[in-house]
């Protein structure tokens, strides 16, 4: 039987046939100290190497953690910088188009009234032309 503080022997004492009476006699084995202090220091050690190595582990994802967080950020920032270049880029088409636009009315107009000047110059001709004759 173990106990925490020592393991206990049990002897049976006489021999019979089923029915009879024994008696048990319980007596405590010697405990070894310096062994079971050293088995203590082994146990104490483990339970050390394994906290600390969980303790490295943890710090370890944590690292992992923040070095995720911190690439997730850089990446962000990129997107958000490709969004507002592509945002000015399309701004400055917009603003290229409706200058494109306004030329061509101003050349339109420009035509327009060309047109009108050689058609009121081409009556005033025929108009001499006639006065002339």
């Amino acid at each position: 039987m173990k106990l925490p503080w020592g393991e206990w022997s049990i002897e049976l004492v006489g021999y019979g046939k089923p029915g009879d009476s024994f008696s048990l006699l319980l007596e405590p084995q010697r405990i070894d100290i310096s062994s079971y202090q050293q088995e203590q220091k082994r146990l104490n050690d483990q339970k050390q190497q394994l906290v600390e190595q969980q303790l490295l582990k943890t710090q370890q994802e944590l690292q992992e953690q923040k070095r995720i967080s911190e690439m997730q950020k850089v990446l962000k920032q990129q997107k958000q910088q490709r969004d507002t270049q592509a945002q000015q880029e399309q701004k400055m088409l917009l603003q290229k188009q409706k200058q494109q636009e306004q030329e061509r009315q101003q050349a339109l107009e420009a035509q327009q009234k060309l047109q009108a000047l050689q058609v009121q110059e081409k009556k005033q001709r025929e108009q001499q032309q006639r006065e002339q004759q």
